[in-house]
């Protein structure tokens, strides 16, 4: 199981080595867009406290690094938030003229863990065991640990991606992929590029995995752009929407008692969740983005993204005449965390969404979001299997008929 001192001994053999492509490709952001997005996570760490200093000097450091005089503009800043242990941190720290360093000069949070639980917040399960694999001996054991899942038959797999923000061309970082309570990270960034390769390929060819995740359409082209090379990755087996299976779970023939005999429409949903539409409108503020490539102004961004989808979710509701119709198009447009919320009851802490995916090694907070934001798509299939038995749905049917996504053929010249 993965710790501490698993994350620093096993990053330590490679912390002075960096890949030539990756410092190759990394392209530096404007002036202008940095100070904005340093600004931007200024108030987000201490206007609406969504981030901590952790998360707030990875940021900063990965940005000042390539503008390095915005040093002293940052270190006014945290003078005038009153912020005298940080400023103490920063006025000491000697930035250096590597443009994309790797590793960072702070130490990681103490005490903290991969299984924190909190009230408000769903938390990984205890049962699910993390391994961050960069060495091709780890790679490798996660791809034989697939081959067998895959042998074995029928198996629900959470994935997702994660890249880093803060360079003007975002290079992918991590893979995630959780299934039979384990989860792998896979380093696609600092890792052995072909035996990543040969794991993504036996990932994607199974026909017994069923690949679940949020925007998957995202990951594979974000995979593609890295792996050209991978040809399954243009039209992978069994890789399935998270919201298309939460649909068609919903509209699913069912024994339940509360389907809408005026519209003749089945809401399965509904059945357990009657307060579905305040979870997934409420829930839309969690997301943090920062979009290197977005002309708007970043300070306003993640207000005028709520504004916007709560506008179009009311006249959603008023273009439907039944609820089923406002649901569905509803649930395509929700948050990864809004739709935990519906499900699980529980919403995802986001606020390493904003995090510095290519430093190494990663801070635990950071592992601790990347294998939830896997796993929990395999919690929402078991809950939804858990109501499928109550209402007589058989979700694995639904999970094997729905569509796979593929990239569209611009994608894979």
């Amino acid at each position: 199981m993965i710790s501490r001192i698993n994350i620093f001994t096993k990053n330590k053999r490679e912390i002075f080595f960096q890949p030539k492509c990756f410092k190759s490709n990394q392209k530096v952001i404007s002036v202008t867009r940095a100070f904005k997005i340093l600004n931007y996570t200024r108030k987000l760490r201490y206007v609406e406290k969504k981030i901590d200093s952790y998360q707030f000097n990875d940021i900063a450091y990965r940005l000042i690094s390539q503008h390095p005089h915005m040093k002293e503009i940052f270190t006014s800043w945290l003078k005038k938030e009153n912020d005298f242990e940080e400023l103490s941190k920063w006025k000491s720290l000697s930035i250096g003229n590597d443009l994309f360093p790797k590793s960072f000069p702070f130490k990681d949070k103490d005490g903290d863990s991969l299984y924190i639980e909190t009230p408000n917040y769903l938390a990984l399960p205890k049962s699910v065991e993390v391994m961050f694999c960069s060495s091709i001996e780890e790679v490798e054991n996660a791809t034989a640990t697939v081959e067998r899942a895959s042998e074995e038959g029928f198996n629900v797999v959470g994935f997702d991606c994660e890249w880093s923000p803060y360079s003007h061309n975002e290079i992918l970082s991590i893979l995630q992929v959780s299934f039979n309570n384990k989860c792998f990270i896979i380093d696609c960034l600092y890792g052995d590029k072909k035996t990543t390769s040969n794991f993504i390929n036996k990932l994607f060819s199974s026909k017994n995995l069923i690949k679940l995740g949020k925007n998957p359409y995202n990951d594979l082209n974000c995979l593609f752009k890295m792996y050209p090379e991978i040809d399954i990755l243009s039209n992978p087996l069994r890789t399935i929407c998270l919201t298309t299976l939460i649909n068609n779970f919903n509209i699913a023939s069912s024994n339940q008692p509360l389907n809408d005999i005026k519209s003749k429409n089945i809401f399965n949903i509904k059945f357990f969740n009657p307060n579905w539409k305040e979870i997934i409108c409420k829930n839309k503020n969690q997301d943090i983005n920062i979009d290197i490539n977005d002309k708007r102004n970043i300070s306003g961004q993640n207000e005028m993204d709520v504004t916007n989808y709560k506008s179009n979710f009311f006249k959603i509701q008023k273009q439907y005449k039944d609820d089923v119709k406002c649901f569905t198009d509803s649930v395509r447009g929700a948050s990864f965390s809004s739709l935990c919320q519906l499900i699980l009851g529980k919403s995802i802490d986001k606020s390493e969404q904003v995090s510095v995916w290519d430093k190494r090694p990663l801070r635990i907070s950071q592992i601790r979001y990347a294998a939830l934001d896997a796993e929990a798509n395999r919690m929402i299939y078991n809950k939804l299997e858990k109501w499928g038995n109550i209402l007589n749905v058989d979700v694995k049917k639904i999970a094997l008929t729905c569509k796979s996504e593929k990239l569209k053929p611009s994608k894979t010249i």
